[in-house]
């Protein structure tokens, strides 16, 4: 039997190994070859990127993507319909009034709401009521001379002109701040009391029309309880119209038309903090005489001289016996205007 011969590897002359030791030097050789190569590459990478192979990926500069700012996102403007004015929204003096739909006696309305308007008087007079309209659209000059002759009125009944001023605009709305400029708004009354008082809440028709005003689009502009938000005075006769929604909304919520926009458009920075500012404030100070005459017996005696005087001239009562019948222009039956 033969033995295997063990093959001999000579490092020196003189020195040798055996092949098992060879191979475990192979393996370190090998070994530090791959160090080796992973530092020189790690080292090459370093140069490459401007000496920061020592810094954590995250901290290597990146190159960056500039883009341009976004465009400010605009709000919508509102529905014609629902256009705010009032003392703190005025409208601008070179306003263009809309398309009108004429109506007898001088009286005119928004074409575009004016066939709700003549549904909502068709159906009250199918119920058996009498509704008389005695005011609609108003031009600047219209409201000028409006407020001029109120505010003459106060300051012949003893008012300073500032004291007049400020009570006039309680009960008539300054140029540019009425809505009767818009053309949307209307002063029902009823042909058995066509006196602009509180009493006119109290007719069967004002009743009938609060109740169902919303079912056209209307609604009854200055409630009882929201003075402070308005700053307009209670006004049980006029109507305004916001469309089908905004009415039936507003009139479920119990809420006025400054409160709706606030709460639904509240992007709208126009009508933004509408009512919580006018609770906080009566900047205007259309309320306060109004509301001083309640604790002094002097002033309480010069209100009642001043509702008399509201009730004689804010309205004059037309003879009915002549009445003509209420045609609009279209030729259909239309709302019955006086005043």
């Amino acid at each position: 039997m033969k033995k295997d011969k063990q093959k001999i590897h000579f490092i020196k002359p003189g020195k040798y190994i055996s092949s098992s030791s060879a191979s475990r030097w192979r393996g370190i050789l090998l070994g530090l070859a791959a160090v080796a190569a992973f530092v020189i590459g790690g080292a090459a990478a370093g140069l490459f990127h401007g000496g920061q192979k020592d810094l954590p990926m995250t901290q290597i500069s990146q190159p960056t993507e500039t883009h341009p700012a976004p465009e400010p996102v605009q709000p919508e403007p509102l529905p014609w319909y629902l256009t705010l004015v009032n003392p703190d929204h005025p409208i601008p003096e070179d306003f263009q009034a809309p398309e009108l739909t004429e109506l007898i006696n001088d009286q005119s309305f928004d074409t575009r709401a004016y066939p709700h308007l003549q549904e909502m008087m068709d159906a009250a007079r199918a119920e058996g009521y009498r509704p008389l309209i005695c005011s609609s659209f108003r031009t600047w000059e219209d409201q000028t001379f409006l407020f001029d002759r109120k505010v003459k009125s106060c300051i012949e009944l003893g008012m300073a002109p500032s004291q007049a001023q400020t009570e006039a605009a309680i009960w008539v709305a300054k140029p540019g701040t009425s809505e009767h400029q818009l053309g949307l708004a209307v002063d029902i009354v009823s042909m058995q009391y066509q006196v602009l008082d509180d009493a006119q809440a109290d007719t069967p028709l004002q009743q009938w029309l609060m109740a169902h005003c919303w079912e056209y689009g209307f609604i009854l502009r200055y409630p009882r309880d929201k003075t402070e938000i308005t700053k307009i005075g209670f006004e049980p006769w006029h109507y305004r119209y916001v469309g089908k929604e905004a009415a039936k909304a507003i009139t479920e919520a119990g809420i006025c038309l400054e409160e709706y926009l606030e709460e639904y458009y509240p992007e709208n920075q126009q009508h933004a903090n509408i009512s919580s500012a006018a609770r906080e404030s009566n900047s205007h100070g259309r309320l306060s005489m109004f509301l001083s005459v309640r604790s002094d017996p002097a002033k309480a005696a010069a209100e009642t001289v001043l509702q008399l005087w509201r009730k004689s001239d804010t309205f004059s009562t037309p003879n009915t016996s002549q009445a003509p019948a209420g045609v609009s222009a279209a030729g259909s039956t239309a709302c019955f205007p006086w005043c």
